[in-house]
């Protein structure tokens, strides 16, 4: 929008700039791949299909191409720094990737970072928001404090400020001190059979179950991280580190557990036997291929803190390989193992993004020797995209995009073709982008089933439906929305989300939400018992710990300010950490009238 101001011989201008958001089901799809140094000339062919009935004015092909492994993390640094919600573990597995990527964010392309300055910025930022939300016991809890905290929660925010205090920046000490007190404590919050939480220390019983252990391992790992330039220090956290190794008992532990002691224990003098010990117990876990191998290593469903994962005990043994061994052959198949974990170029959940990050950039830093002088070059059929120049080390990566209206071709199908010339591994990535023109119906549902209603607060004919299933709304009216959500069976860290139409506006807690009346099918409906609540400038936000099976409903107040026909996007449930379990509404048309 511009402006204009004159009077006599004075002038000014101005201009503002609003994003204008399309209501779009965006999908991207992305492959990955390596012409490796065996040969002097290499080739690899990918079809390209650009679904039917995508729009033409959205979205389009991005290619990123260089000679550095570091590429392969471009598309987990992608999803960190995008992912939307901001929950502590959220925040605090993008800091731990960015400040392990902070000297070669160049490597990665474009992930949403346009140089140093905004990606310090940035880190200087999640440091201070963990700072702010930290609890008065010196724990974290995942949306505010004031919570109960969670052990293995904080363990990895603590995590996550140890790297970035060795990166360069300052978490304040007294943060850091306060969560080694909690650490050291062991309190754990227990919910009562009455209403409120027990909070108490770990019995020594309680101290030696398989997830009590998996943390107390996490929290001896970032102490270590802690205390790595102090050598006095160091060795103590050793010291205990076998003393709580003894207690224990090495089959007693879960392999997280036991790899994680063993990056501790290290290669030190003192530690070798319990070392030796701890590694050949996890190499007998090992699966190997000719190529690869993988560390399975799946969290219990019953465990209440700890994420599930299969992987993080996979990353973290490789990070110790790397410690004690970084050119073995376990250490290289690791990391191969670890990469075809990824889909669609990332690995599963946030956490997983990060360990995965973590590990595979050590590696990758440790066993940087590939010299290249090559050129790699990309084809679209017959037709040449790009072309680039490798030389030496360097980091730098060649992107570039073509739009959605360029690629369609007369047959449908089209070749991308990617090659290299000279000494060297090219690695390369295509993520292509694109939006159906219309929202998918029936609507998914995987594991969670979501549908909305609007309703009218001050009197029933504000809202009511028109006969092709318009939603007819006053202008002016205050619109409370319901949505509903049934699981058949229990789940953990669920998001719901719900995109206003875009002539609504001033998103707000509804208090009297229940009505005794409330039915649903043979089930009965509850309170959707949400941990947190956001209201942002385009939808509604609530987040839920754990949401036992049922039917549920969570109300808000929204108000119609803008005359005109909108969408109103499918509202979605889904669980954070379990990105196969989701479910979506449908989408419904809104026309707001004047009286």
């Amino acid at each position: 929008v511009q402006a204009a101001a004159i009077s006599g011989f004075a002038t000014d201008a101005a201009e503002v700039r609003f994003p204008i958001q399309q209501p779009l089901p965006v999908q991207t799809v992305a492959v990955y791949g390596r012409l490796g140094p065996s040969a002097e000339r290499a080739v690899d062919r990918q079809a390209l299909v650009l679904p039917e009935g995508s729009r033409k004015d959205f979205g389009g092909l991005e290619v990123q191409l260089s000679s550095t492994r570091l590429q392969t993390l471009s598309e987990g640094a992608r999803y960190l720094l995008d992912y939307p919600y901001g929950c502590a573990e959220q925040v605090a597995s993008r800091l731990l990737a960015a400040t392990i990527l902070l000297d070669s964010f160049d490597a990665l392309g474009a992930v949403g970072v346009s140089g140093e300055r905004s990606l310090r910025a940035l880190i200087d930022d999640d440091v201070a928001a963990l700072e702010r939300i930290q609890d008065f016991d010196g724990g974290w809890s995942y949306w505010r404090r004031g919570h109960h905290s969670d052990p293995y929660l904080s363990a990895h925010v603590g995590h996550a400020l140890a790297r970035a205090r060795r990166a360069g920046f300052a978490p304040q000490e007294k943060a850091l001190e306060r969560w080694e007190k909690y650490a050291e404590e062991g309190v754990r919050y227990r919910p009562m059979e009455s209403r409120g939480w027990l909070s108490s220390r770990l019995t020594e019983e309680e101290a030696l179950e398989p997830e009590n252990l998996l943390i107390q391992a996490y929290e001896l790992y970032v102490q270590n991280l802690l205390r790595e330039s102090d050598a006095a220090r160091s060795q103590e956290l050793r010291a205990k580190t076998r003393a709580w190794y003894a207690r224990a008992g090495l089959e007693r532990l879960p392999l997280e557990a036991a790899a994680r002691c063993l990056v501790v224990l290290g290669s030190q003098e003192d530690s070798r036997s319990e070392a030796v010990e701890i590694r050949r117990y996890l190499e007998n876990h090992v699966k190997e291929t000719a190529r690869s191998a993988h560390l399975e290593a799946p969290a219990d469903p019953s465990w209440t803190h700890v994420l599930p994962s299969s992987l993080r005990a996979h990353a973290v043994l490789l990070e110790a390989q790397v410690e004690l061994d970084p050119t073995g052959e376990l250490a290289d198949k690791l990391a191969e193992g670890l990469l075809d974990r990824r889909r669609q170029g990332r690995w599963r959940t946030t956490e997983e993004n990060a360990f995965a990050v973590v590990a595979l950039s050590r590696y990758f830093e440790a066993t940087a020797s590939d010299v290249s002088e090559l050129v790699g070059r990309v084809w679209l059929d017959r037709n040449l995209l790009c072309e680039h120049a490798f030389s030496g080390r360097e980091l730098e990566t060649s992107s570039f995009e073509v739009p959605s209206r360029l690629l369609e071709g007369g047959g449908g199908s089209r070749l991308l073709t990617f090659a290299k010339e000279g000494t060297g591994s090219l690695f390369y990535q295509a993520r292509l982008r694109y939006a159906p023109k219309e929202w998918e119906s029936p609507p998914p549902s995987f594991g969670l089933e979501v549908s909305r209603a609007y309703e009218g607060v001050d009197g029933e004919l504000d809202v009511k439906a028109d006969d092709d299933g318009m939603i007819r709304v006053r202008a002016g009216a205050l619109v409370r929305v319901r949505l509903f959500v049934f699981t058949p069976s229990e789940r953990r860290h669920i998001a719901l989300v719900d995109p206003y139409p875009a002539g609504m506006e001033g998103g707000r807690s509804c208090f009297e939400v229940w009505r005794d009346d409330w039915k649903s099918g043979a089930g009965e409906l509850h309170r959707l018992p949400c941990g947190e609540t956001r209201f942002r400038d385009d939808r509604a936000e609530a987040f839920v710990g754990s949401l036992p099976r049922g039917f549920y409903v969570h109300e808000y107040l929204i108000r119609a300010t803008t005359p005109g026909v909108f969408l109103a996007p499918p509202p979605k449930a889904e669980a954070m950490y379990e990105p196969e379990v989701f479910g979506y509404g449908i989408a419904q048309r809104v026309r707001i009238v004047e009286d």
